[in-house]
């Protein structure tokens, strides 16, 4: 083996640099298809048997995903000024791409106030609203805190804040692949899968993937709208705060991003100094650092070409591979130096295959052990 390296790498420097350059250039290629996962599958076993029960409940009782407002008025909740912010917030919110529909307290059927009973109507608009009918204060809050369908959800008990519930439309498509891949993967766990539904399932996860990146662009997208709407109603009348699922995944991948950066960068630079600490010399900052960023380059890329995606879970995975492929290099620099010191006239092609020869197979038990480390 150190032969066929003395051949075709040290004999080669130029090729060798080529096709490493090139191949780093054709996972780089890759890197825009890197993508990050925040949903609850990356979270989760698939064969989690609670996980079975819910989404067997879920099957048949789903609802609309949806996000909500906190609206926590600093003054009187139910005088006309502040109801009539939160009908103009309601309003702009309705506008938005991507919102099926806005519930507010000005909206929902007051049921204890309306004299019919559920029996005799016959259209929702029968029953009395707050902006609608001529209700007064006290008769709203008592239906709102009494009723079992909103007490402690549409107002607080101190009738400072209110819910403003912002319905999404329900993404078919998404969810009949979601129904699909999950039905197939019970197969396979079970080990009745056919070669046929294999295939299938191949393709139906593909489209899965394809789906939710979609979904995620979308929601992230309406939850900056949502915000920005929410913004100019902050006017010093009222706190607006945003929940939701939709808003935890947007914000959850934008720290994995943020997270990414940060800790990479971070770590990069402690590297750099490190270095500088310790060799004191520029071709061994500049060399461990570039052969640290074309191995993330390319776990990068390769992640992107098998969408293999990161989670909240993996994603200082960035990281960790900057400080291992680090402390190889540190092993090669330190074995050069020692080689050089013992045979100073020697020339640089000799003293490398040294260096190779002697700590190649270290460097290949620390790989092994450190894989094997964290498969377990």
């Amino acid at each position: 083996m150190l032969q066929i390296y003395d051949r075709l790498i040290l004999q080669r420097p130029f090729w060798a640099l080529f096709v490493t350059l090139a191949l780093i250039g054709l996972f780089v290629w890759h890197i825009p298809k890197f993508k990050l996962d925040a949903s609850g599958d990356s979270l989760l076993l698939e064969n989690d048997a609670d996980l079975h029960y819910y989404r067997s409940i879920n099957e048949r009782y789903a609802t609309n995903d949806f996000l909500v407002l906190a609206y926590s008025a600093k003054d009187d909740l139910f005088s006309e000024t502040t109801l009539e912010d939160i009908k103009k917030l309601r309003d702009e919110l309705r506008l938005l791409d991507g919102v099926e529909s806005v519930v507010t307290i000005l909206d929902v059927p007051l049921l204890l106030s309306t004299d019919i009973s559920l029996e005799d109507v016959e259209d929702i608009d029968e029953f009395k609203t707050l902006e609608k009918s001529a209700v007064d204060k006290i008769t709203v809050i008592r239906e709102l805190t009494e009723n079992p369908l909103y007490k402690g959800r549409m107002l607080s008990s101190d009738t400072k804040t209110t819910a403003i519930i912002i319905n999404l439309p329900v993404d078919q498509e998404y969810r009949a692949l979601l129904n699909k891949r999950y039905q197939l993967r019970d197969k396979e766990y079970t080990n009745t899968l056919t070669s046929q539904e294999a295939v299938e399932l191949e393709e139906v996860s593909e489209k899965y993937r394809e789906r939710l990146t979609l979904l995620q662009h979308e929601e992230t997208r309406l939850v900056e709208s949502v915000r920005e709407v929410t913004d100019r109603h902050r006017n010093g009348r009222a706190d607006i705060y945003l929940g939701g699922v939709p808003m935890i995944v947007a914000d959850m991948i934008a720290l994995i991003e943020n997270d990414l950066v940060i800790f990479g960068v971070g770590v990069a630079l402690f590297l750099i100094i490190t270095l500088a600490i310790i060799f004191r010399k520029l071709r061994w900052i500049f060399l461990p650092m570039f052969c640290c960023t074309a191995a993330l380059l390319v776990m990068l890329g390769y992640l992107g070409m098998v969408d293999w995606r990161v989670t909240v879970i993996s994603s200082n995975f960035i990281s960790l591979m900057l400080i291992l492929t680090m402390s190889l290099n540190i092993h090669l620099i330190e074995r050069y130096l020692e080689v050089h010191a013992q045979s100073p006239d020697e020339d640089q092609k000799t003293l490398v295959l040294e260096t190779v020869r002697t700590i190649a197979l270290p460097c290949l038990y620390t790989m092994l052990t450190t894989m094997v480390a964290f498969t377990s």
